[in-house]
């Protein structure tokens, strides 16, 4: 191992974070830089990739998540388009494109769009995101797993609060996975919330002074605090620095969740220099608009 790996490799082992991070499990070596896995149970893990590779490349180029797939006895995975802020999970039986790699036993679920979705048992489901937080929604007393994509734009309805028109059923993903629990009988006490990756409130900013969007901002800005308190806007409504993972907390507590059952990863996708991140490619800090991969196993 050269020089540059075994000082990446001290950085990653250096890793401590014993109240935001359940279990640290070291290093798949199959991976060229593996990044800690975020959370680890009898039944679930979640796993964050990022540098240097873009995850969000063809599932064929992705060899190592097989070789960790293959491991687990994994036999499906999912991969939501996660593109269009439809505020909605789903289950299983709405993809309805898929491929199937023989050699594996792997089969690959793909195309619909959707926020995330409940993952069946002996599945995985691959998200590819930059700045947008992701929650892991998992029941402990029945063996269920759901993971979604939750950027702003998931957990409010900007065109809404913009324009007063609708744009989707659901306000927020958070809705849609809390009426997914109540559908089947799961309760919220008894939901453990896992909010992985995601850009820092200190690097999220929508300034009302900015020249061209600041009446807006301000609008979006007060819109936030007031339906869900001050620290999700941490800095003050003149500064505009918006906290995602505080509006999904406020939500969740509104629905029966209880704080001390959300746990925050403490990730800063724009800052941390192992993970992508679009507003770094955005201001031109970065010449590759990539995404981090976050996969969710449900064992």
């Amino acid at each position: 191992m050269d020089e540059t790996l075994m000082t990446q490799q001290k950085e990653l082992d250096s890793i401590e974070n014993h109240e935001l991070i359940s279990e640290y499990q070291g290093h798949l070596p199959c991976f060229d830089r593996v990044e800690p896995v975020i959370y680890s149970s009898e039944n679930a893990d979640v796993y964050m990739f990022g540098k240097p590779k873009n995850w969000k490349d063809d599932f064929y180029n992705h060899t190592q998540v097989i070789e960790l797939l293959m491991k687990n006895n994994i036999s499906k995975i999912y991969f939501p388009n996660i593109s269009s802020f439809t505020g909605e999970i789903c289950d299983e039986d709405d993809f309805n494109q898929s491929f199937k790699i023989p050699k594996y036993g792997l089969e690959v679920f793909y195309h619909k769009k959707t926020e995330g979705l409940v993952i069946p048992k002996n599945s995985a489901a691959f998200l590819c995101t930059a700045d947008c937080p992701v929650i892991i929604c998992k029941d402990k007393v029945d063996d269920l797993l759901i993971v979604a994509h939750a950027g702003l734009g998931s957990v409010v309805d900007k065109t809404m609060i913009l324009n007063g028109h609708r744009s989707r059923f659901y306000k927020s993903v958070v809705d849609s996975i809390i009426d997914y629990l109540d559908e089947n009988d799961n309760e919220t006490c008894d939901c453990e919330i896992i909010i992985a990756g995601g850009i820092s409130h200190k690097s999220f900013i929508y300034s009302p002074q900015d020249p061209v969007f600041g009446e807006s901002n301000k609008k979006l800005l007060e819109f936030i605090i007031y339906n869900y308190g001050e620290n999700t806007v941490p800095l003050g409504i003149d500064h505009g620095a918006i906290s995602i993972q505080n509006i999904i907390k406020q939500q969740l507590n509104g629905w029966g969740v209880n704080f001390r059952d959300i746990r925050v990863d403490g990730i800063d996708t724009f800052t941390d220099s192992r993970f992508w991140s679009h507003t770094e490619f955005v201001q031109k800090r970065c010449s590759v608009d990539g995404r981090n991969g976050v996969m969710v196993i449900h064992k």
